[in-house]
């Protein structure tokens, strides 16, 4: 399951990856191919929580996709990844090896507040509206509240 918020005027998405589907998959790229341009529209870069709750490595023509789409021109977010688990941790940051250097700067963080707080810092402001996304991604989720989630 694939479960976001976005809101493009403030330059804003949480993702989060539960078991992707193929029909996930590409409501995902929609979502990339979208956010390319987002920074022309709004004037700031976008700030993206990404959270992995179970996440299975795509198949290598999925990748190579998410490759493509990721170095569209206009794609500049700053990604927070959120991984408390130190294996789910090291497999993103092999994925990330597998990449040419991106257009958009990550951060691999061990918690959603952790993340928040990395994009806070990236964008030079508070993003009160990020946690408000968050906890309604993560009701429509199931997912409890707690300090590993990010969620006070």
């Amino acid at each position: 399951m694939y479960f976001y918020d976005h809101n493009q005027p403030m330059g804003l998405a949480v993702w989060l990856f539960d078991k992707m589907t193929d029909a996930d998959w590409d409501l995902h790229f929609k979502h990339l191919e979208d956010m390319a341009t987002w920074s022309e529209k709004s004037g700031v870069r976008p700030a993206v929580l990404l959270i992995p709750k179970g996440f299975d490595m795509p198949p290598t023509e999925r990748r190579t996709r998410l490759t493509e789409l990721t170095n569209q021109p206009g794609y500049d977010p700053y990604v927070a990844f959120v991984a408390p688990n130190k294996a789910i941790q090291t497999v993103l940051t092999l994925f990330s090896w597998f990449q040419k250097k991106p257009k958009y700067d990550t951060s691999f963080v061990a918690s959603a507040a952790d993340g928040i707080a990395w994009l806070e810092k990236m964008r030079g402001a508070k993003l009160p509206m990020l946690q408000v996304m968050l906890n309604d991604v993560y009701k429509r989720a199931g997912v409890q509240a707690g300090p590993e989630a990010g969620v006070a």
